[in-house]
């Protein structure tokens, strides 16, 4: 650059895109991995009106999302009244 400007940086160069999670994070809990029954940190999430709990073990090198309760909205289809 002759005129002594910096060049702007590539909008592509050195990012990383992010993507915006699929669930809501509710809270932090502790769980046991189901294969080596180690006490592990684990979340509490909502996902398609549904609470997961989703854990990963370091040594079983897992994650496991687990089904915890699925509710039905006000106006969802099978909705009795």
């Amino acid at each position: 650059m002759s005129n002594g400007s910096i060049p702007s940086p590539s909008p592509t160069v050195g990012r990383v895109s992010k993507k915006d999670a699929d669930y809501v994070f509710c809270e932090l809990t502790r769980s046991i991995c189901p294969k080596c029954r180690r006490v592990i940190d684990a979340k509490i999430v909502l996902r398609d009106n549904k609470v997961f709990m989703v854990k990963r073990c370091p040594d079983a090198n897992e994650v496991i999302w687990s089904l915890l309760v699925t509710r039905r909205l006000p106006g969802q289809s099978g909705e009795q009244k």
